[in-house]
């Protein structure tokens, strides 16, 4: 995780321990409530214990019709086609969709696009092939909204399409007979549905009260939580009650495909169903055929089910492999063209890309890099990407500033998927970025929601945690701070994958794990005194249960991450070519001794590679600022005494033999920035 500001809390302890009292609640738990925005015990207690109370199917706009044109078809008995998507929700939603519609005795197939031969959403072809099987209806489910042209081709062979969605929509709606979309609820209403939400509100609607929203869940809750989870759309409201109840239906679920992936699993919740199961479910509609994942979840016979789901374990194996190796070549280019690592946005693009990878490896990108990735794949002239964006900056906003030069797009602030000619990336891109020049995307952070003494780790603290799951989009897992601990071990476990740490603090000494990380990696030494951000877990094994402390970052106590951060844009606005103020100039103008002061460490200490916030603290100039020992990087890079290369905010040196003075004259960057050293 590359260099990020750490947010530290706001709320009052002693106003957590008047409210504590007055809700009848423990004083931890109120803690997290109130930092996630609770302000009435009413309000607390329905998070804590789930609630009855949801909206109305036909509050959604359009849902009278939409069920009176579906009811139609069933009674008349017209081939109804369920049209989904390749993705988790989108699956989840076919599944679901077709599951209800033969019970309810339609005439009724479903079809999944290829991502490979047909694209997201609705298309002509599609549609043909529709209309030669003799459909009259169809009915999509997470998708829709930017099927204008195809819309109006299947109004024009007398289909009916009736659309359910989720995705944003954009000025004007496809001309369907009916379209549900929680983004077109009037007023305060709940908008952030997954796509298998939405479907679910549909399937309400047409019981009209005959079954219960709980004895829908209890048919078909299993497939809403995957799906909600899947499309990581906030878990608030109703979405959290999918989630919760669907993981409780999930661990007795009927579905043979889905017992096949829960064998020998000790611990089913949000944690896994996010690495285990909606991963395997992607994978048909990443590099194979989604409609497999389909067949997983609606097969019948055991036999068939595990030679299925074998096959789609093999292939979310080989889309590891293939993620794995687009992740290391997106980092290649991006160490081998310096400029990208300067942008405020990292964008790149490739022929040898499988598109189905992108958003996963975007999204790998951001959580090493800090920044918003847009990635491109090219095949015979067309271009299909992803973007993923970083919190507080909508990357849909901006990808719509250019849309001119894109055949479809769609997504949410977060994420978009995108075509256009191959052509046209480079106008979309010079638009792009003269649109992000213009506004300020948010710097990264870590949020901590509360700073731990080591003694206040307990179970009793660990089972108030529960209580607030499941943690997902906008109720995330809770990041701890445990501030000023002295390391005193380094073990390597997992094969040397990994890490256990040894801290002290005040007599007190505990573990932390350190995942992803090895000893060659870990530039901090017994003796330092270290901030932690952590997050807390029970461990489940052998019928036992302890506490786990996981690492997400350790910086220096002393290193003020927040100043660092803002340094670092000013340094990379400065390589990028931005204007900068004079006194930023001024400050991250190096003297001629601090550029020889930061060479001459480098080589005393023999240093081949580490990380920029640690080096700050070794080289412990008081003059030389963040900003200013990136610059003196590059000055010394760019005179040939060090090659250096960078992976996101670790730098790896070889230092150069240089016979002759070196003269600093010759650096373009010092000539850049101004006054002699």
């Amino acid at each position: 995780m590359g260099l990020r500001d750490w947010v530290l809390p706001k709320i009052d302890k002693e106003l957590s321990e008047a409210i504590s009292h007055k809700w009848q609640l423990p004083e931890f738990l109120v803690y997290m409530l109130l930092g996630r925005g609770f302000k009435t015990e009413e309000d607390a207690n329905e998070f804590l214990n789930g609630s009855n109370k949801f909206p109305d199917p036909f509050h959604f706009e359009n849902m009278k019709i939409l069920v009176e044109n579906l009811q139609e078809s069933i009674e008349k008995f017209e081939k109804i086609c369920i049209y989904g998507d390749y993705d988790a929700d989108g699956i989840t939603s076919t599944v679901m969709m077709y599951e209800y519609l033969q019970e309810r005795g339609a005439d009724v197939i479903y079809q999944i696009p290829s991502r490979y031969s047909e694209g997201y959403g609705l298309t002509i072809s599609a549609i043909d092939k529709m209309h030669d099987y003799g459909v009259k209806t169809i009915l999509t489910v997470d998708n829709g909204m930017s099927a204008h042209e195809e819309v109006n081709y299947a109004n024009s062979l007398g289909i009916k399409v009736l659309v359910t969605d989720h995705h944003l929509p954009g000025e004007i709606p496809p001309a369907a007979r009916s379209i549900v979309n929680p983004h077109f609820n009037k007023g305060k209403s709940f908008k952030f549905y997954a796509g298998v939400g939405v479907a679910f509100k549909v399937i309400e609607a047409m019981e009209k009260g005959e079954k219960t929203w709980e004895e829908l869940m209890d048919r078909f809750g299993d497939l809403v939580a995957i799906g909600t989870i899947g499309d990581a759309v906030p878990l608030l409201k109703e979405n959290r009650e999918f989630v919760r109840k669907g993981i409780e239906i999930l661990k007795n679920s009927k579905r043979i495909g889905l017992r096949e992936i829960l064998k020998n699993v000790d611990k089913i919740d949000e944690l896994f169903i996010t690495c285990n199961i909606v991963p395997k479910i992607n994978a048909c509609g990443r590099i194979g055929n989604p409609e497999l994942a389909a067949k997983l979840l609606l097969c019948e016979n055991e036999s068939e089910t595990s030679e299925i789901y074998e096959f789609i374990t093999n292939e979310n194996e080989k889309r590891k492999i293939i993620c794995k190796e687009t992740n290391e070549d997106v980092q290649k280019k991006i160490r081998d063209n310096p400029e990208m690592y300067f942008k405020r946005v990292i964008f790149a693009q490739s022929e040898s890309w499988n598109h189905g990878v992108l958003g996963i490896v975007a999204s790998r990108i951001i959580s090493k890099f800090g920044k918003p990735v847009i990635l491109f794949s090219i095949e015979e002239g067309e271009a299909r990407g992803s973007a993923r964006s970083t919190q507080g900056f909508s990357i849909f906003d901006a990808i719509e500033q250019c849309s001119e030069f894109l055949e479809r797009y769609g997504g949410h602030k977060m994420a978009v998927g995108m075509n256009l000619k191959s052509e046209n990336i480079e106008p979309f891109k010079k638009r792009f970025f003269e649109y992000i020049e213009k506004i300020q995307i948010p710097h990264p952070v870590i949020n901590i929601e509360r700073v731990l003494e080591p003694e206040e780790i307990t179970a009793d603290n660990v089972e108030n945690l529960e209580r607030i799951r499941p943690f997902g989009t906008e109720n995330f897992e809770p990041m701890f701070g445990i501030f000023e601990v002295k390391l005193i071990n380094i073990v390597p476990i997992g094969g040397g994958k990994h890490l256990k740490l040894m801290f002290s603090k005040k007599g007190r000494n505990f573990s932390a794990v350190y995942f992803g990380v090895s000893a060659q990696k870990f530039f901090y030494v017994v003796g330092d005194i270290l901030d932690l951000a952590v997050k807390i877990r029970f461990n489940f094994y052998a019928g036992n249960r302890d506490i786990g402390i996981y690492i997400s970052k350790i910086k220096f106590s002393s290193f003020d991450a927040g100043k660092a951060v803002l340094e670092k844009q000013i340094f990379e606005d400065f390589m990028n070519g931005s204007e900068i103020d004079d006194e930023s100039r001024h400050n991250m103008r190096p003297t001629r001794e601090e550029i020889a002061s930061v060479y001459k460490f480098l080589k005393k200490n023999c240093i081949t590679v580490s990380k920029l916030e640690v080096l700050i603290k070794r080289i412990n100039k008081e003059n030389i600022n963040f900003s200013k020992l990136c610059i003196v990087f590059e000055i010394i890079n760019e005179l040939g005494l060090v090659d250096i290369t960078k992976n996101a905010d670790v730098y790896e040196f070889s230092i150069n033999n240089v016979s002759s003075k070196v003269d600093l004259e010759r650096s373009s960057i010092l000539r850049k920035l101004g006054d002699k050293p």
